[in-house]
This record gives C-alpha cells, sequence and structure tokens, in this order.
C-alpha cells in the first residue's frame, strides 16, 4: 500500500507541472482568457467521460492493468502536450489525457480490494494525502520550468518532465505493484455488473448518491474555481 501512495503522488506531480505555465501559454499561442479556460476545462470533461469506463474495465480486467494503461498513456500525452503548437492540440491532448487519467479512481478501488473496513478509512486518507502531497510539488516544479515571466511562457520542459514522472510511475508499477482484485472476484463482477447508464440511474434514483453527487460537484467547482 505504500507503494501505491508513492505511485499516487508522483502521478499527481506530473499533472501538476503544466498547471502554472498552461494558461500563459495558450494566450501566447492567441487564446483569449476564455478560450484558454475552456481548454484547460477539456481535461475536467475528458474525465468526465472516461473514468466511469475505466472504473467499469478495473472490475473486468484487474486495476493493475487499469493503472499501466492510464499512467503510460498519460506519458504519452504528455509528450503530446510539450510538441503543441497550436491551440487545437493542445486542446485534443488536455481531452485525450483527461480521458484515460483513470489512475486516481482505480487506486481508490485497489485500497477498497486490499484492506477490510478497519484499515480502508486510514489508508484512504494516506492516498488523499499522497494526491494533496503531489499537487504541491507539481506546480512548484512547474512554476521554475515554465520560463521566467508570462511572455516567455511555455509548457514544453514542464511537460517533458511530467512524462519522465509518468514514465517513471508506470515502470514502478509494472515491476513493484501486486495485482489486489482475484480472478473468482472479476469474473463475478463482470456478469453481475449493470451497464453504464444503468449505474448513472441508480446514482439519481438513491437520494444518498445524488446528495454525495451534488455535494462533491459543489466542492469541486469551488476548488477549481479558485
Amino acid at each position: 500500500m505504500i507503494i501505491l501512495c508513492f505511485i499516487t503522488g508522483l502521478a499527481t506531480v506530473g499533472f501538476g507541472l503544466v498547471l502554472p505555465a498552461f494558461l500563459f501559454y495558450a494566450q501566447n499561442l492567441g487564446a483569449t482568457p476564455a478560450i484558454a479556460t475552456v481548454i484547460i476545462a477539456t481535461y475536467s470533461m475528458g474525465q468526465f467521460i472516461g473514468t466511469p469506463i475505466w472504473g467499469r474495465l478495473s472490475d473486468r480486467i484487474g486495476r493493475k492493468p487499469v493503472l499501466l494503461i492510464s499512467i503510460f498513456g498519460q506519458s504519452i500525452c504528455f509528450v503530446w502536450l510539450a510538441l503543441s503548437s497550436n491551440l487545437w492540440m493542445l486542446a485534443i491532448a488536455r481531452l485525450f489525457g483527461g480521458m484515460i487519467s483513470g489512475n486516481i479512481s482505480t487506486a481508490m478501488a485497489y485500497v477498497a480490494d486490499s484492506t477490510d473496513e478497519k484499515k480502508r478509512a486510514k489508508w484512504l486518507g494516506y492516498i488523499g494525502a499522497s494526491v494533496s502531497i503531489g499537487f504541491m510539488i507539481g506546480p512548484a516544479l512547474g512554476g521554475l520550468l515554465g520560463g521566467q515571466d508570462a511572455s516567455s511562457a511555455s509548457i514544453f520542459y514542464p511537460a517533458l518532465v511530467a512524462a519522465c514522472i509518468s514514465f517513471t510511475t508506470g515502470v514502478a508499477t509494472l515491476f513493484f505493484l501486486k495485482e489486489s482484485l482475484s480472478q473468482e472476484n472479476r469474473n463475478t463482477e463482470t456478469k453481475s455488473s449493470p451497464s453504464l447508464l444503468k449505474n448513472w440511474g441508480l446514482v439519481f434514483k438513491r437520494p444518498i448518491l445524488m446528495e454525495i453527487f451534488f455535494f462533491s460537484s459543489c466542492n469541486d467547482v469551488c476548488y477549481r474555481d479558485i
């Protein structure tokens, strides 16, 4: 589990690296502040599309394969981002980066598989703490690599470093992280799991899930607005 915290923290460092210079770089390519904000938001749009799919897929093929696909896919998207020379390339790279980013939700599922009820909350908290540490280190490092001022801002070096970190994280996952979901549980969950649309239907039919969904969304809106 400590290895999982380390992997999650490294993945978050890579994500945070490109944030400080991204808005200024997009504006240097000709984007207005509104368009630059929309490009940044495409990552969240990709997450909205991809995260439920990765969650369902991890129930079928296991947590480790999905983590590997997500982390190595992120490294490719970071290289794509580093080489982006126009706004369309930036937007598409961000969108695909969001769609492939199933690592945090899969890490949470890994914790649920690997812990009992007494220790689950503790390790979920550790995962959350590793994400927070990554968000502290990533933007700070990205600010140093992203240029001296707004006019010279570039995401080339931050994105390349993020790609290297993601690749290193993928290698660590490949060699040091064991699968948490047994073959028996995969088969059981695959046969009994409803479709993606039915899963969303279950959310909207249960008041407690609706409340969690609503307040989590409000919290995320406030966080991103800052």
